[in-house]
């Protein structure tokens, strides 16, 4: 995505990798003062809540200066781990 104003973003540029089941995977990003990405938002275990998809996980890890993240099964790599359950749709 660029130049997405309408939906004012903190950043004006980013990278969404969308799987096979049409849902986002990864969500990479830089901020406007640092412009090189420096972590990967990973999204997992998506569940239905009243007809919509939702990640019931996420976990940040660092990217390398190749836009290569950092190993998800690894512990020391893991920036944020988040874990959603029971959404509430109204």
């Amino acid at each position: 995505m660029s130049d997405v104003r309408a939906l004012r973003p903190h950043t004006s540029v980013q990278d969404l990798y969308i799987d096979s089941n049409g849902l986002i995977a990864r969500h990479d990003y830089s901020v406007d003062v640092i412009p090189a990405p420096l972590a990967a938002h990973c999204l997992f275990d998506y569940a239905d809540y009243d007809g919509i998809q939702f990640p019931s996980l996420r976990k940040v890890v660092p990217l390398d200066a190749d836009n290569r993240r950092g190993r998800l099964s690894d512990p020391e790599a893991l920036l944020i781990g988040i874990e959603l359950r029971d959404y509430a749709v109204t």
